[in-house]
């Protein structure tokens, strides 16, 4: 008897940490991508300084979720939202407003995908 609440046990605090690295992984993206619509809208300004800026912050905080994402989602997953990162900056730099928009909407869209990929709905169970 006492073997079956120890798996009962551990199998309740198996479930609450894949909740909570779902929650942490949705919260994080969100969090990531706060500042990407204000970057879009300053690069229809195509205010550059206020671009920069913009990114700089999502990547800060790309760079912070980065470390323990790793753990919790697909690596190709990472690979795509740091290559759109690069392609970003580099666009950026360039200072190519519709090259630039097509480059955050990109990032935007690899960010949200893993968010929508780990939320837990009849989708992913089935």
């Amino acid at each position: 008897m006492k073997a079956l609440y120890w798996a009962i046990a551990v199998l309740l605090l198996l479930i609450a940490v894949c909740i909570a690295s779902v929650a942490y992984i949705v919260n994080s993206a969100a969090y990531i991508g706060e500042p990407l619509p204000e970057l879009q809208e300053a690069l229809a300004d195509e205010d550059w300084p206020r671009a920069e800026l913009l990114f700089g912050d999502s990547y800060a905080r790309w760079q912070q979720a980065r470390e323990i994402w790793p753990l919790l989602i697909n690596h190709d997953d990472m690979r795509d939202i740091e290559v759109s990162y690069i392609d970003t900056q580099t666009v950026l730099t360039q200072q190519s407003a519709a090259k630039a928009q097509k480059e955050v909407a990109a990032l935007e869209f690899y960010i949200q995908h893993v968010a929508e990929n780990e939320r837990v709905s009849w989708q992913s169970v089935i």
